[in-house]
């Protein structure tokens, strides 16, 4: 991906702003992807499949979770209630991983989010799973007697989230289809300002706002940004508001050129893998070692010990892997999903063991690591540790655009050694 000095140029005004605590993302279902087999798939469609199975309606080829909704409602005469609680059985009985939310969320110079999704579960648990602190929130309801307000802003050191068109969990009314948006956003001004939000208030007025991952019908567009930004168009050149235009999912916005609005015309995962990278370039973090994840089959314990001994010499690495470091009572694949999401590089081990399907477990581990090297680059290094030839046909086709290492029985080579320092940035 090759970056215009232009879009360069905004992503470090963007950086200055995070770290000024100035900057609120905005954040929209693009966010939302979840680890396919083979991909990232937004987490809307798994939930409009599903409700659609089950109210007997799958052969229904609709555009949008809302569009199923407002089927489901109208077409099947289903009651909102009961479309909620569906939501939230779906939901309970699919945890996801989101690469590109957790990816996001290392900028740990952000701390103030608005949400535009009503699954916030989701955003809440990858915050503390990152952050390892349990973000505050605000759910915004239009049937609330009140809609409480947070701390000074100003001063807010903990994540918190306002959730702008409420929240399956934690609302009764949350904004389930386009009408609902229409009457949230209509009411929005309004019912902050009765209820004194002012710290909300001040946070949408006089910050600089992005929005990332926000591909709204076009009908509400202008609409939406106008009211979040919670001030005239005419003042969006001093108030400096950027939105990252997705490529795959373009929203006509050509008429914000004529109010200045900064646009990043990019992927949303390609803007996410340079504005942490430059954030993290700028910013970081002390004494802390570089992680690698090892994934591995059992019967190849050995040759996983032998690499992890070799890779450690060099200094400032671990290595982790799930026979060592998972302890009695743990939950497994919780702490395993968390060490690779957190690691900064992932080495599949490849050989007749691990590609037995047996070994299932570690081929989900691959499926999970390609789709985070998707949004960070130079995250994945299979290595063959046997006979296996790279033709192999049971190796996973995701990784035919990968040049593989050849470590016999794990025992690396020192030009192996460098290529891992490179990678890492270690000396």
């Amino acid at each position: 991906m090759s970056i215009t000095p232009s879009d360069s140029r905004n992503i470090d005004l963007l950086i200055n702003f995070i770290e000024q605590k100035k900057l609120t993302p905005v954040l929209g279902k693009e966010l939302y992807k979840y680890s396919g087999k083979d991909d990232l798939l937004p987490i809307e469609d798994l939930l409009s499949a599903k409700l659609l199975e089950m109210h007997d309606s799958a052969d229904q080829l609709l555009p949008s979770l809302t569009a199923t909704i407002n089927y489901l409602i109208k077409e099947k005469e289903q009651d909102k209630d009961f479309i909620v609680q569906d939501l939230l059985s779906i939901i309970q009985k699919n945890p996801l991983q989101l690469p590109l939310l957790t990816e996001f969320l290392k900028v740990d110079g952000l701390n103030y989010y608005i949400n535009t999704i009503i699954y916030s579960n989701y955003l809440e648990s990858s915050i503390e799973m990152i952050r390892k602190k349990k973000p505050a929130y605000i759910d915004f309801s239009l049937k609330a007697e009140k809609n409480s307000d947070s701390g000074d802003s100003e001063k807010y050191q903990d994540p918190f989230i306002f959730n702008v068109f409420g929240s399956l969990q934690n609302t009764i009314d949350p904004a389930l289809s386009e009408e609902d948006m229409m009457e949230f956003v209509g009411s929005f001004k309004e019912r902050l300002e009765k209820f004194n939000c002012l710290n909300i208030i001040n946070t949408l007025k006089n910050r600089p706002l992005l929005f990332i991952g926000c591909a709204f019908p076009d009908w509400m567009v202008r609409f939406f940004l106008r009211l979040l930004s919670m001030s005239p168009m005419n003042e969006w050149a001093n108030r400096k508001i950027f939105v990252v235009n997705d490529s795959t999912e373009k929203i006509h916005l050509n008429f914000l050129k004529k109010y200045k609005v900064i646009q990043f015309d990019m992927n949303t995962g390609d803007f996410i893998n340079e504005l942490v990278e430059r954030w993290q370039s700028k910013n970081p973090q002390k004494i802390s070692p570089k992680k690698i994840f090892l994934s591995y089959s059992s019967a190849d314990q050995e040759a996983a010990e032998t690499l992890k001994s070799k890779i450690e010499a060099i200094g400032n690495i671990e290595c982790w892997y799930d026979n060592e470091k998972l302890n009695a009572g743990d939950e497994y694949e919780p702490k395993i999903y968390d060490n690779l999401q957190n690691a900064d590089l992932c080495i599949p081990l490849i050989s007749a063991n691990s590609l037995n399907f047996v070994n299932s477990f570690v081929q989900q581990e691959w499926v999970t690591a390609y789709n985070k090297s998707i949004v960070k680059k130079d995250f994945l290094m299979p290595v063959i540790i046997d006979e296996t030839t790279r033709r192999d046909e049971k190796i996973p086709r995701y990784f035919s655009k990968f040049t593989f290492g050849i470590i016999p029985m794990g025992d690396p080579d020192p030009q192996f050694i460098q290529l891992i320092k490179e990678t890492l940035h270690l000396s």
